[in-house]
């Protein structure tokens, strides 16, 4: 390089040196370093505090969000892509007015519904009696008049005979003989009825009771399998003997129907004796006394109860009325209902 050109060159090195900010050579001058030339630099509204610390260079800003997240999004995305891309169904076409529709639609009327010609005599209502027998109808007329017509009782159902129920007893080892038929004129009967003296399974009866061939059919299967497992469950002994047990009575119920105890389809039972001599009375233990044995007799009272309703149509207990407070009655008839 000639002495020109190097003349020229250190020329504009010294213009350039001329050209910088006061400010930057005097705070150079101050040797404040790095931090008092961006003080200065700064315009007057956006000076440095003097706790800000420096952004570090050296470390990188932490995403918002990990590697999985993104990941996830990108998968939501990907399958909005494809639910957005598949063929849609094609909307249903609407059926084209027909004529009838259109004249409707220009005229602005619409086809009311013609009413059914009304009857030429208004119909008869019919008040039924709450007398179950004989039946009483009030027939209310037209005019106001009322008319009133009896007609025929209605006919009570009566047990049907199985005539190969007597095996199934011999085969559960009750103890029966037969007994003659009768009808009474109050509508009480024999039919096919039985003298029980035992129903199996070790029980027997004091005295023996006169019961359809379901009743002791009943009888033996719910002593069989419920009423000798609660109680060796809850005593450790077996129910041996019945007694306060009553089968065939004469009686009406409410209404004047025959009772259940009138065709000799039901039975009461008031007392269950133990092997070990103890007795379980419904009257006496159906309620806790406050002993040990009261309230396992309470218990066992409970249970057998439940049981009988898996043998028997109707069941009453204590629960029922004041009239079963000191017995079960227990019967094939054709309600069913367990209290």
């Amino acid at each position: 390089m000639n002495r020109a050109a190097f003349a020229v060159a250190l020329a504009g090195l010294v213009l350039a040196c001329a050209a910088l900010p006061p400010l930057v050579q005097s705070a150079a001058a101050q040797d404040g370093g790095l931090e008092s030339v961006l003080t200065e630099i700064l315009e007057p509204d956006e000076t440095l505090a003097p706790d800000t610390p420096l952004p570090n260079p050296t470390l990188r800003p932490q995403p918002d969000k990990s590697y999985d997240e993104l990941q996830a999004e990108v998968v939501l995305q990907d399958q909005l892509i494809a639910l957005a891309s598949r063929n849609r169904p094609d909307a249903p076409k609407r059926e084209e007015a027909s004529e009838e529709d259109s004249d409707d639609a220009e005229t602005g009327h619409d086809t009311l519904p013609v009413p059914n010609d009304r009857p030429s005599s208004a119909p008869v209502h019919v008040i039924l009696s709450d007398v179950e027998s004989p039946e009483t109808m009030v027939a209310v007329n037209t005019d106001g008049s009322r008319t009133l017509t009896t007609s025929s009782p209605l006919k009570q159902p009566i047990p049907t005979v199985d005539p190969t129920c007597p095996s199934r007893l011999r085969a559960l080892g009750v103890a029966f003989s037969a007994l003659p038929n009768f009808r009474k004129e109050s509508g009480c009967q024999n039919v096919e009825v039985l003298s029980v003296t035992s129903f199996g399974s070790g029980v027997s009866l004091n005295p023996n009771v006169h019961v359809t061939c379901e009743v002791a059919e009943g009888m033996a299967l719910w002593l069989r399998n419920a009423v000798q497992a609660e109680t060796v469950r809850y005593f450790g002994q077996r129910v041996v003997k019945l007694s306060n047990t009553h089968g065939y009575s004469c009686r009406l119920r409410s209404g004047g129907k025959v009772s259940e105890h009138g065709f000799a389809n039901a039975i009461d039972i008031g007392t269950f004796h133990l092997s070990d001599g103890k007795t379980l009375r419904v009257l006496d233990h159906w309620h806790a006394d406050g002993t040990a044995f009261g309230a396992n007799a309470s218990r066992w009272f409970s249970r057998v109860n439940d049981s009988a309703c898996d043998y028997f149509q109707l069941v009453l207990n204590p629960r029922s009325n004041k009239a079963h407070e000191n017995h079960f009655h227990l019967d094939q008839g054709p309600w069913k209902s367990c209290d």
